[in-house]
């Protein structure tokens, strides 16, 4: 079994896997996205690449100064790629791959980057405070309230260079605030997700009145993924069993996160009473065990997610060309669910035959 030591911070329970996964009994049934994990590491590896190469402009105009409040051109090539981002990656977990944009959302994400931006900081809590709002920003109270509500259904970033940035940066989803919660990726990879509004403001050091001193005004991403009116549901397609991240099948090394993410019905609260009931495996290829930590997430919307988090010396052990195997076995309910991710790079792969 594994050992279990407590989280001293969350006051819960942590996994540590033992050095070697027993073998499947027999009469367990297995859970897995076979699917998933049979799909040829160059079509995903081409995908990727022809995915992860925007290099364009993320806005246009002149941003706003000390004196000003004014809005800069968003850039649709910006919206396009990260839209195609949240597609691709959607699509490496076994989900829908045709959210699009909603303009009405869009235009409310843009004039809220602007005007957390002019605030000069981003509330970690999703809260605009109307007080700390500049004089500069004239655009009246109903501007304002919009910014407030569609800040508070949004996943935001401070000082990146663009939305296509923000979209994969979002479901890497780092940080020690975010570490076993990942709700930006969890927001993204919600089985029943159909569209999404973005916006961006650039970074812009503003002039003190002092020689040489300036202060700096964060670029701000605002990207809305949470529909109000949508149906609360969390069925997914038919060809997968659950929702992982890192995804089952070729994976790229170049997005993979510290926290590990399987989102399965039978990790809810009616299908499992605690993270005991769980004996957790993360293994190497060679069979090198991987160490992790683990928690069960159930806040937020997805509320039937397990995280894993490794350290950066354990991600080390996460290489180039290797396949990883994560296995959850849950004894009292006889069952296994299990699967595996081959990571790739960007460089070319040579095939030899030694004879």
């Amino acid at each position: 079994t594994n050992k279990k030591l407590p989280d001293p911070v969350n006051n819960e329970d942590n996994s540590v896997p033992t050095p070697t996964p027993t073998p499947i009994p027999q009469d367990y049934t297995v859970i897995a996205n076979d699917v998933l994990e049979n799909r040829p590491l160059d079509t995903i590896k081409e995908k990727y690449t022809n995915t992860f190469n925007f290099n364009g402009p993320s806005y246009t105009g002149e941003p706003a100064n000390d004196k000003t409040c004014t809005q800069v051109n968003p850039s649709p090539e910006d919206h396009q790629a990260a839209l195609k981002v949240l597609n691709f990656l959607r699509n490496l977990a076994g989900l829908s791959d045709n959210v699009v944009e909603n303009s009405e959302w869009s235009t409310d994400c843009q004039d809220t980057a602007l005007i957390i931006h002019k605030i000069g900081k981003v509330p970690s809590n999703h809260v605009i405070i109307p007080e700390f709002i500049p004089k500069t920003c004239t655009q009246g109270s109903e501007f304002i309230q919009t910014a407030v509500k569609t800040a508070a259904l949004s996943n935001l970033a401070a000082n990146d260079v663009s939305c296509y940035q923000s979209m994969y940066r979002f479901i890497l989803d780092e940080g020690e605030n975010n570490r076993y919660v990942v709700g930006h990726r969890r927001s993204l990879l919600k089985p029943n997700l159909e569209k999404v509004g973005m916006g961006f403001y650039p970074v812009v050091n503003e002039p003190t009145g002092t020689a040489n001193v300036f202060n700096q005004m964060p670029a701000v991403t605002v990207l809305r993924s949470i529909d109000e009116q949508a149906k609360n549901t969390d069925e997914l397609p038919s060809n997968i069993k659950f929702v992982s991240w890192p995804s089952a099948g070729p994976f790229p090394i170049d997005q993979l996160p510290s926290t590990w993410t399987i989102s399965y019905s039978g990790f809810n609260e009616k299908n499992l009473a605690n993270i005991d009931e769980l004996n957790i495996y993360i293994t190497r290829d060679d069979g090198t065990p991987i160490p992790f930590t683990a928690k069960l997430s159930r806040d937020i919307e997805t509320k039937d997610t397990l995280s894993l988090y490794l350290d950066p010396s354990a991600l080390e052990l996460c290489q180039d060309m290797r396949t990883i195997t994560v296995r959850v076995v849950n004894d009292k309910q006889k069952y296994c669910l299990q699967y595996s991710f081959l990571l790739f790079g960007n460089k070319n792969q040579v095939d030899i035959c030694l004879y």
